[in-house]
């Protein structure tokens, strides 16, 4: 049974595999790929991308250059034809001799007397120079054909061109470290055996001396002050980035503080309208409290009035009762009033009867006899009359 099972399973196929020498895989044709085979492939490996700005820049560097050879060419060509003079280039020289080294002098970082004393000693130097040798290129290359020179003179310019470092200079700053090219070293002595030929053709000494100054200046010199330009150029620009990117701080954080201060006033505004929501709030109060006190003046006033009231009727119900009470006991109080003032008089006869009572004065007998007589009646009398009045009086009240 085992044997039937291994029978019916079909045989795997072999995988392929991508190797360069080997022979004919089985099951494959020689020139068999599959999916696999570009996998690892890898393509613009080394490109590099350029910015385009950056480019542009190079491109005005490179045709600066090509426009200050060209402009010492047409300088060349109209000294050899006289048209410029030995003073008017003599004039030139000094003009952007002094404007180079200004630039110089300003592009430095720490100015000093030595600085300016170098470069003095390096003018003086390269100018004595020059006017020492002016005699020997002016008869330089007397035997070789003005053509030969002119032809001599394009190519080697040509070479300079070539070989010239646009992004460089081959005379170092002070305190640079690194040398110059074998390449900036070629174009640089091609441009000075150009101008030394272009020199050989000129009549004077003096104006050899001037076009070899000029040339030296345009070839040797330029390119320092150019690359000392782009220098600063380079450092405006990083300081210039950096400004923007401080005046773009600012303006963040003056908008920030400009964001809180529309917030400050927003909750200004809004805790005046608060403070107003307050002050309305607290009239209403004062209104509906005076309203309340006014009402409670008014609930007093009924208050006193309907105690007034109440007391009235309980002085009322006081003088009724007293007067049932009168009516009740006046007879009472009168009989009692009689008896005492019978019993004062029998007392009084019994006392004159006894002899305990003497009056000698007639006059004074008769005055107590007609008052034990008639007191009682006219007390009544007035009792009964004093209690009307105080009646009517409490009344009144």
């Amino acid at each position: 049974m085992d044997s039937s099972v291994t029978e019916s399973t079909p045989p795997t196929k072999p995988k392929w595999k991508k190797v360069v020498y080997g022979g004919m895989q089985p099951g494959f044709d020689d020139n068999h790929s599959d999916e696999s085979f570009l996998e690892e492939m890898v393509t613009n490996a080394n490109v590099v991308k350029r910015d385009l700005l950056k480019a542009m820049q190079d491109s005005v560097s490179i045709s600066q250059y090509l426009c200050i050879v060209a402009l010492t060419g047409l300088v060349w060509t109209y000294t050899i034809r006289s048209t410029l003079t030995e003073n008017s280039l003599l004039l030139l020289d000094v003009t952007l001799l002094g404007l180079g080294f200004l630039i110089l002098l300003l592009t430095q970082e720490m100015l000093s007397f030595n600085l300016l004393l170098h470069y003095l000693l390096n003018v003086s130097f390269f100018t004595s120079g020059l006017y020492l040798l002016a005699p020997i290129y002016r008869t330089l290359t007397r035997s070789i054909s003005s053509d030969s020179i002119l032809a001599l003179t394009v190519s080697l310019l040509l070479l300079h061109l070539f070989f010239h470092d646009y992004f460089g200079s081959t005379v170092r700053t002070i305190g640079a470290l690194n040398s110059p090219t074998l390449t900036s070293s070629i174009s640089l002595n091609a441009s000075i055996v150009a101008s030394v030929f272009i020199a050989s053709r000129l009549p004077s000494t003096l104006l050899v001396f001037a076009i070899m100054h000029f040339s030296l200046q345009v070839f040797l010199f330029a390119p320092l002050v150019v690359k000392v330009v782009e220098q600063e150029k380079d450092k405006m620009e990083v300081f210039i980035k950096s400004a923007t990117r401080r005046e773009a701080m600012l303006e963040k954080k003056c908008g920030n503080q400009q964001g809180l201060i529309r917030a400050a006033h927003a909750n200004l505004k809004k805790s005046e309208r608060k403070v107003e929501d307050l002050r309305a709030a607290n009239v209403g109060l004062a209104a509906s409290l005076e309203e309340a006190r006014f009402e409670l003046f008014i609930v007093q006033s009924r208050v006193t009035a309907l105690s007034h009231y109440l007391l009235s009727l309980k002085r009322r119900e006081n003088l009724e009762s007293m007067m049932q009470y009168r009516e009740q006991k006046g007879p009472m109080m009168n009989a009692l009033c009689k008896f005492e003032r019978e019993a004062q008089r029998n007392q009084y006869h019994l006392f004159l009867q006894q002899g305990l009572l003497k009056v000698d004065d007639p006059e004074m007998k008769r005055t107590l006899d007609c008052y034990y007589e008639e007191s009682s009646t006219e007390e009544s009398d007035v009792a009964s009359t004093s209690s009307d009045k105080s009646y009517e009086e409490v009344d009144s009240e």
